[in-house]
């Protein structure tokens, strides 16, 4: 029996990358898929070839900011499969190094656009479907944040801010939608080899710089966080709300003082007083 078997998902930014990847372990785990995004080609692709392996899903483009939009998607979920039972919110736009950057340089609309695509979309769509999920009797939620959200990124205030209401909305979600039996959970991501960040894999200097970083001894998978969704999102995790999981291969905790300097300095010291 494969852990989601019965379940309806409703899935956002789903045509690449992690999204993509979450899509399909879903559909591979016996869910019933439906995803978003808003390029049709990119979605219908993934539609297409997802079920020629078998998986039930439907891609709806839809621009998350556009509150009719939303409803529509949702709605065609319902009508669809009956319900939504777990809604994974990874839709993302960083716009790095263009419309973001420090707080004193993003003009307005940079900021509202930035906001709009990695925090409005999210509360439209996690809105329309907890009414659903109320009226079911229960759902889960897992929103994937950045672990721009627990650390400093230069040149991402935007972005930054976005992804940390994303932890932060996941507890009050968790907080206020327990007695309705929906479950809330965050996952806060490193930097996982994507469509975006392919090119560190071939590129020797991000590699290099990029191994530094990570405590484990590979980098993170798109599947490593669809094993994390389906979990949060499954029965298996039914004592599990408003957490905060970290799915970055140990970077965030990983000190970058010279630490060999430092130790070299007080063994030099040490040496020197006897």
């Amino acid at each position: 029996m494969n852990r989601l078997d019965g379940k309806v998902a409703l899935i956002t930014g789903g045509t690449k990358g992690v999204g993509r990847g979450i899509v399909e372990r879903f559909a591979a785990e016996g869910a019933r898929v439906v995803f978003v995004g808003r390029t049709r080609p990119a979605g219908e692709a993934v539609e297409s070839e997802v079920r020629a392996q078998g998986g039930q899903v439907t891609f709806v483009p839809c621009d998350l900011g556009d509150e009719d939009q939303v409803r529509a998607a949702v709605a065609t979920a319902v009508e669809r499969y009956g319900t939504v039972d777990a809604l994974v919110n990874n839709a993302a736009s960083t716009e790095l190094g263009t419309v973001d950057g420090r707080l004193g340089d993003i003009e307005l609309d940079g900021w509202n656009q930035i906001l709009r695509n990695n925090l409005t979309g999210m509360f439209l769509i996690t809105k329309h479907t907890l009414r659903h999920m109320e009226r079911a009797g229960g759902g889960t939620v897992v929103n994937i944040s950045s672990i721009a959200s627990i650390t400093g990124l230069p040149g991402s205030a935007a972005y930054t801010a976005g992804k940390g209401a994303f932890n932060s909305l996941t507890r009050s979600i968790a907080t206020d939608y327990a007695r309705a039996g929906v479950r809330c959970n965050c996952l806060v991501l490193g930097l996982h080899p994507g469509d975006n960040w392919a090119f560190y894999l071939t590129d020797a200097r991000f590699r290099d710089a990029m191994s530094a970083v990570h405590l484990t001894p590979r980098f993170g998978l798109p599947d490593d966080v669809a094993q994390a969704c389906v979990y949060l999102s499954s029965d298996e995790s039914g004592f599990v709300t408003g957490t905060q999981w970290t799915i970055d291969g140990g970077a965030h905790i990983a000190t970058r003082y010279p630490t060999d300097l430092v130790l070299e300095s007080y063994s030099d010291r040490a040496d020197a007083a006897h």
